[in-house]
């Protein structure tokens, strides 16, 4: 594994287990944070995985974009693409007080998205 892959996936990890922690919490669940930090996972989890597969990518928060680019080497994934979509809103919607606020649902459904990501990511990378 590159250097560089292994690093991406730290910092995945570290959003990852961050917002497990915060959704596991009973006292004052921040769910805005949940969804933002599970969105941050699910990026630089498929970051990860362009970078290790040397697929140039732009600087960007689709992570349906990303999945676009990954599934020119696999197109199975293309199940992950409306997850992908709904995951993104997370990455800028939630981070600022608005209308809509993000409920348990939301940041449960937000985690599971990332958590399906990691998954398979994790397991393409043998990781």
């Amino acid at each position: 594994m590159k250097k560089q892959t292994a690093k991406w996936l730290e910092y995945a990890d570290r959003d990852y287990e961050l917002a497990r922690s915060l959704l596991r919490r009973k006292k004052r669940p921040v769910h805005s944070h949940i969804c933002f930090l599970s969105q941050q996972s699910a990026e630089k989890y498929l970051k990860a995985f362009l970078i290790e597969h040397d697929l140039p990518f732009e600087k960007t928060h689709n992570l349906a974009r990303l999945i676009d680019l990954i599934l020119t080497i696999r197109p199975e994934w293309e199940l992950y693409k409306l997850p992908a979509v709904i995951l993104t809103r997370y990455a800028v919607e939630f981070r600022y007080p608005g209308d809509e606020e993000p409920n348990k649902k939301s940041a449960t459904d937000a985690m599971t998205i990332a958590s399906d990501i990691r998954t398979v990511v994790l397991t393409d990378l043998k990781y």
